[in-house]
């Protein structure tokens, strides 16, 4: 794969519950070598990191809640460093983001948990869904207010879309602002489908992340419409497909 490209290993999730060194080969066999971070199966960071040199696996980032004690995140940015990954995603907000209240308490906790990041030299983001769209009764859209804070954005193309929103024109708004793109396909109906399968442009995506900042883009398959292991073969080839040469 190309140097840009990663496996979010949260795609993996039926197959790593079970046995975390299968979903690892799987992902190596198909030639992955980034990947983002979804846990650690039980492994300390030292432990985990071994495992993940052993199959040529690359950690660039990692999704970590951040609705728990400083304490904790505290941990969690040392065990990055010491697993060699350089950045940290919020991967939801940490509380309700239904009232300006709810979204004011749930910037706080994010921007409390940059701090933390940030401070261990990690570089920290925000992973959206399509909540983060949805207009509050003063006009407020929760996404605007992670972006005026000054916290980068870890756009998810799938949940960008699903929102009724274009995300080829979003990412091209927020140029400077994105730490990295996920790349998840969506069909016509809405759906998640496997990648190159649906109606997104992936070469345009491709283009306009690397021009706003994106250092990466991270595939992440939610659902599948095949057994794993196949419908994670498919993303794979179709991204070589998209991206001869990767």
């Amino acid at each position: 794969m190309q140097n840009n490209i990663a496996l979010q290993l949260y795609s993996l999730r039926e197959l790593t519950a079970k046995d975390p060194l299968a979903g690892l080969q799987l992902a190596a066999e198909l030639g992955f070598k980034n990947v983002e971070l979804a846990g650690t199966y039980g492994y300390t960071a030292k432990e985990f990191a071994a495992v993940l040199s052993n199959y040529g696996l690359k950690p660039v980032s990692a999704h970590i809640a951040v609705n728990t004690a400083p304490d904790d995140l505290k941990r969690q940015a040392e065990e990055l460093n010491l697993l060699g990954c350089g950045a940290c995603v919020c991967p939801c907000p940490p509380t309700a983001i239904t009232t300006p209240e709810g979204c004011e308490q749930a910037l706080t906790q994010i921007l409390a948990a940059q701090k933390i990041f940030q401070s261990a030299g990690i570089a920290f983001g925000y992973h959206n869904h399509d909540s983060e769209f949805n207009p509050l009764p003063n006009g407020t859209r929760f996404i605007d207010l992670v972006v005026q804070s000054g916290i980068l954005l870890q756009p998810d193309v799938y949940w960008v879309q699903f929102a009724g929103v274009d995300p080829y024109r979003f990412i091209e708004q927020h140029t400077g602002k994105i730490l990295s793109l996920h790349f998840k396909e969506i069909d016509e109906n809405g759906n998640n489908v496997e990648l190159g399968t649906g109606i997104l442009n992936w070469q345009r995506l491709n283009e306009l992340g690397k021009t706003a900042g994106a250092a990466y883009n991270i595939l992440e398959q939610e659902e599948y419409t095949l057994p794993l292991a196949q419908s994670i073969t498919l993303c794979a080839q179709n991204l070589k497909k998209l991206f001869p040469g990767c």
